[in-house]
């Protein structure tokens, strides 16, 4: 999983991280917490050279450094918990 996105209102956090070889890296949390619950949002992660950044209704939220460096052989999204998907561009 190159890269793990949670937003955890409860904790007004937002984690970051990656799983390879079925183990967690460390967590990277901060930043700003750009959700609200309730609130419709739009998501855009962007594959930059050194990172993925998380752009929230517009305004840049977060960067994340590649942690997993084969970007080509990423092949799928997947989305859960308490969200109700309306859209998705790639």
């Amino acid at each position: 999983m190159a890269l793990h996105y949670n937003p955890r209102l409860s904790e007004n956090t937002v984690v970051r991280n990656t799983k390879e070889h079925d183990q967690w890296g460390s967590e990277e949390r901060g930043g700003s917490m750009p959700f609200r619950r309730g609130q419709a949002f739009t998501l855009m992660i962007s594959v930059e050279r050194q990172s993925f950044r998380i752009i929230v209704n517009g305004m840049q939220a977060h960067d994340y450094r590649h942690r997993f460096q084969q970007l080509k052989q990423i092949t799928s999204l997947e989305i859960g918990g308490d969200i109700t998907l309306t859209s998705v561009m790639v």
